[in-house]
């Protein structure tokens, strides 16, 4: 019986399915499978999940120039200095690239976090209580 060409393993296929693994990530791996969105190098990291349905606007109110819109689903993760910081959080409607208008109760938190630490925000339907 013959064997089909398919079943037959080219020599470099290990090698190509090593590399396509390795370039289909969009994720470093100190972002905990989000996007990061800025400073790489930590040496913390500040993190948010959007799980609410409408879109999430936040940024710094201390610290950093430095904030983000974001899809329902969406994680995004950056490197931040070991320090204290202080983070606005909006729901807002959400278009193709950014919020076009806020809504809801608002809030903002404190948060210390010190090189090697990553602080996580879930933003989930009891958030914004």
């Amino acid at each position: 019986m013959m064997t089909p060409d398919i079943f037959i393993m080219h020599p470099l296929l290990p090698f190509m399915l090593l590399l396509l693994s390795a370039c289909s990530s969009d994720s470093d791996s100190s972002s905990g499978g989000c996007d990061l969105i800025a400073n790489p190098d930590g040496p913390a990291f500040f993190k948010v999940e959007n799980n609410i349905t409408s879109g999430l606007e936040w940024y710094f109110q201390s610290g950093y120039a430095f904030g983000a819109d974001m899809k329902p689903g969406e994680c995004t993760n950056m490197g931040v200095a070991s320090s204290q910081y202080t983070v606005h959080f909006q729901p807002c409607n959400i278009g193709a690239d950014s919020c076009t208008s806020n809504f809801g109760v608002a809030r903002s938190i404190v948060f210390s976090v010190i090189g090697g630490e990553t602080y996580t925000v879930t933003v989930d339907n009891n958030f914004f209580n």
